[in-house]
Formats: structure tokens, sequence, C-alpha cells
């Protein structure tokens, strides 16, 4: 090649690199907040950390995809709990203190299974060897599990996004919607505890909001909602649009027409089945809905053949197979009100204290739970400083306070 066709190629690399390197710095710069912030961790590292923590440690990314999915695997991995809870987002508010004095026992996997694909794969591993096996299993089924457009495959088999170029690229997207990066600079790297609370904080979301998942598992919902309802203590559907919302207008979960998978039915039924022929003492539940979500399902006609289901033929099925069975509920079958909602299916770790109150009433003799302070629970539930939480931020509010606002 002639002298004049190299210094052209060097030139061109010379631009190339120019053009570039404002771009590289910039995604490096990135980089390493997110990494600082915790963001980029791979889950089972952030996992490692927050459990060797003797202090209280929330994790939760900002910018990344959560995979709760892999953040719960390697939690039961870790801990190897004798009590585990496990369902979608909607069994996040069972805590280890529930179970005092067999706290160190308890892992909360909510958010591990989204549909009957998902309960396949963890009672296939359970049997399998592939997870430790727990001695006591709390299981949360939810409606949209029955339908046939929904959950077509297992998701607990994805890899981490902090391995993959596409979660990246899509963090790289979550910035611009979430502030840009002067908004990420101050919540990742200035921030080492989570707001209020004052948690040894892993991820932005943890850093910046205060929420996301304690020690245990269970889930530190935003610290600002227990301050908006010290202020105006009504209840609020607080998911966006609201639960009633979508039923009404059948988005979401809600769609119509409803098809039930019968399929799917069976696959949860054998799954279920397959884990009660272990050692495992099994307690099956339907997650609780509001008083008017409840109304809603029970009296629209496009969704009722499937609610019903659900609602009705589903635990007759389970309980005519030997199985124990919470059928869904609503605050008031309890003898509390929406209050102790988060939303219109997310209840609160106070309803969820009561629920587990049931279960544990309801024993054999020869049940691993037997050993549980019911006593104490129940004086720890009459105690919750409000109907969403058993502790509020800390602003010169005591228990007591909070109780009396409550009422």
């Amino acid at each position: 090649m002639e002298r004049a066709g190299y210094q052209a190629i060097i030139k061109f690399l010379v631009r190339l690199t120019i053009f570039a390197l404002p771009l590289f710095l910039i995604t490096a710069t990135i980089e390493i907040i997110w990494w600082r912030a915790g963001d980029s961790w791979p889950v089972k590292s952030a996992l490692a950390v927050q459990q060797r923590n003797l202090e209280e440690t929330l994790y939760g990314r900002g910018y990344f995809s959560q995979q709760f999915n892999l953040f719960k695997l390697a939690g039961i991995k870790h801990r190897r709990p004798a009590i585990l809870a496990v369902g979608s987002s909607r069994v996040m508010q069972i805590r280890d203190f529930m179970f005092t004095p067999l706290e160190k026992d308890f892992y909360n996997a909510g958010g591990l299974l989204h549909n009957a694909y998902d309960l396949q794969w963890l009672a296939n591993a359970f049997i399998n060897g592939d997870l430790p096996m727990p001695k006591v299993l709390i299981i949360g089924i939810d409606p949209w599990w029955l339908r046939a457009d929904r959950g077509f495959k297992t998701w607990l088999t994805d890899e981490d996004d902090a391995f993959r170029l596409g979660g990246h690229i899509d963090a790289f997207r979550e910035i611009r919607k979430q502030g840009g990066i002067g908004d990420l600079i101050g919540s990742s790297i200035l921030a080492s505890k989570s707001p209020y609370f004052r948690y040894y904080a892993i991820g932005s979301a943890a850093k910046k909001y205060g929420h996301g998942f304690r020690k245990d598992g269970s889930r530190q919902y935003s610290p600002q909602m227990l301050l908006d309802y010290l202020k105006n203590p009504k209840y609020v559907d607080r998911e966006n649009p609201p639960i009633i919302e979508r039923i009404r207008r059948y988005r979401s979960y809600f769609t119509v027409p409803v098809i039930l998978d019968k399929e799917k039915i069976q696959i949860i039924i054998d799954s279920l089945s397959l884990l009660q022929n272990t050692e495992i003492e099994m307690h099956v539940f339907m997650p609780p809905v509001s008083s008017e979500v409840l109304k809603a399902l029970d009296e629209s006609v496009e969704l009722s053949k499937w609610w019903q289901f659900y609602k009705t033929d589903m635990p007759g099925l389970l309980k005519r197979r030997g199985m124990q069975v919470i059928p869904v509920a609503q605050p008031a079958h309890l003898g509390l009100s929406d209050l102790y909602m988060i939303d219109g299916f997310h209840a609160s770790e106070v309803y969820m204290a009561q629920v587990v109150r049931t279960i544990i009433e309801n024993i054999q003799h020869s049940s691993y739970l037997k050993s549980v302070d019911l006593e104490k629970l129940s004086s720890t539930i009459e105690n919750a400083a409000i109907p969403l939480a058993f502790e509020v931020p800390s602003q010169n509010l005591t228990v007591s306070e909070g109780n009396k606002r409550k009422k």
C-alpha cells in the first residue's frame, strides 16, 4: 500500500478515536456509578454481601431489572430456610419475626413465581435436589396462573442482566426516564444508607427511595408511602393504574375474554401434589384482595367464570387432595378494613401477619411451626404502628401515637 494510503487510514483511526472517546468516557463513568451503587452487581454477589452484614440491609436495583427470580433463588440456596414462603409479589409482606422464635429459619421468596410453569420448575428443583428442601412451604397462588393467555414458560432459568449487554442498554434507557445522570450520581454515590429507616443499602432504588428486599427476603415498601398514610390515614389503591380501574376497564390481568387453561390448572395441582408426597409441610393460600376488588370481581359477568373457579373450585380441588388451603379473602373476613391493603391486591405486612396466625392456629401437633409463639405474634399484630406496617419512619412518632392515629 502506498504511503498516502497508510496516512489516510491513520487519520481515519485518529478521527474515530476522537469521536468515540467522549462516548467511551461517558459509558465508563456511568458503569462505574452503577457499580458503586450496587445496581450492576451480579445478583449472587449482592445477596452474599447483604447476608454477611450484621445490620439490616436493603437490596433494590433502580436501573437494572430487579430480577426477583435470580435474587430469591440465590437467597434460598444461601439461607437454606426451614420455613419458606413462595409466590408472586403478593406474598412479599410475610416477615421473619412472625415466626418467633424460628426467625432465622424463615426466608421469603415472594416474587419468585409468576405462573404455573414457575411452580412446576420449583417443585422439580426441590425433588431433584437442585434447591434445598424446606420443612415448611407457604405458597400463594394467583388467579392469572389459570389463564390461557398468561404465563407460557418459566423465567427461573433467565440469566443475570448484569452479565447481558442488553441489560446494560436497557439500564441506559432508564437513566433518561428517571431524571438523567445527575440524579443517578446523587442517589447512587452520595448515599450509603436508605432514607428514613437508615438501613444499609445496596442498589440505587434502596439508596434513593428506601425500598427493596430485607435480609429475610421480605419487601420494604417506600417509607414515603407510610409517611403519606400518617398524614392522611385512608385506603388508597396505590397501583398505577389502580387495580379496581383495571378490572372495570378489563386491562392487564383482567382482560377479556378469559379462557381457563386446563393444562395449567393440572400443572398447578400436579406440582403441589408432588410436593405433598415429600416430607414438606405445605400451606396453600389465595392472597387477599380489597373489598372493592372482591365485589367488582364477584359482580363481573365477563370475569365471573374464571374468578369463581379460582375463588371456589380451585381450593376445593386442593382440599380434596388433603391440602391445607386458605381461600381468597378480603380484610372484613378477619375483622379488618381496606386500610390494611397496600392496593387492590397487595396486603400489608400487618394483614399478612394475620394470615400467618391463621395458618399456625390450624396446624397439626406434629407441625414444625408448633413452637411459634402465637401469643407474641398476636401482641405484635396488636401493637403495629399503622395498618400498613409494624414500624414507621422515624419522625418523632412513637408506636403508641401511631396506634392512636390508626384508630
